[in-house]
């Protein structure tokens, strides 16, 4: 009887163990260190073999930045853009433009990385330009999205080079970005502004800022 009960209650202890090991399904990869400066930022929108992602694309990955956010009008525009393309009407409106309206806004998928089974961050980026006359704007914007289980819960702004121009003024904006292992998002901003002051002298100021963000 003793040994009966022994490798009964054994019995139990194996099973017990292996159905907690099944469990624990959970598996957190490690991200690898991404860095990308302005340079790096032009070669990426160079890059002809990347997948171009549309405006319903974009909106799907940009739906947790607030409506306050500098980028709102540009998703917006994006989609007004898109539309005029799929509906033949892109040529007119090419052939119409003013000053300070939006040319032309394309949207590309850089990478997925894959941080856990159940979530990944997505690495895309936006091109845009306006209407080649002052005032003139253009930028290259990456953003990271978080997507856990298949939906979005985030995204931030990463990497970026942004211009305007209205002569004799100008602003500039560029960025040294690096995504650590950890998930924090560490970005090296640079802004210069230039023109003319009220003596009809030149200026140029520069200033820095360090930003901070964290994906997951």
């Amino acid at each position: 009887m003793m040994k009966y009960l022994l490798l009964t209650f054994l019995g139990f202890t194996l099973w017990g163990c292996g159905t907690k090991a099944k469990k624990e399904t959970h598996v957190t990869l490690q991200v690898a260190e991404m860095k990308i400066d302005s340079i790096a930022l032009e070669s990426i929108f160079l890059d002809s073999s990347l997948t171009k992602i549309s405006s319903l694309e974009a909106s799907s990955l940009w739906g947790f930045l607030p409506d306050t956010s500098e980028y709102f009008e540009l998703l917006n525009s994006f989609r007004r853009l898109d539309s005029l393309k799929s509906a033949g009407k892109y040529e007119n409106y090419i052939s119409s433009l003013d000053i300070g309206m939006y040319k032309d806004i394309t949207g590309i998928l850089l990478k997925d990385i894959s941080v856990s089974e159940a979530k990944t961050l997505r690495v895309w980026g936006i091109n845009y330009s306006s209407y080649e006359a002052c005032p003139y704007f253009d930028g290259k914007v990456l953003f990271i999205s978080t997507i856990e289980n298949n939906k979005t819960t985030a995204c931030v702004p990463f990497a970026y080079i942004k211009t305007s121009a209205d002569a004799p003024f100008y602003e500039n904006f560029s960025t040294s970005s690096t995504l650590k292992p950890n998930g924090k998002v560490l970005i090296n901003e640079t802004h210069e502004a230039g023109g003319i002051d009220e003596k009809d002298k030149a200026y140029i100021e520069k200033r820095n800022a360090k930003i901070e963000y964290s994906v997951f």
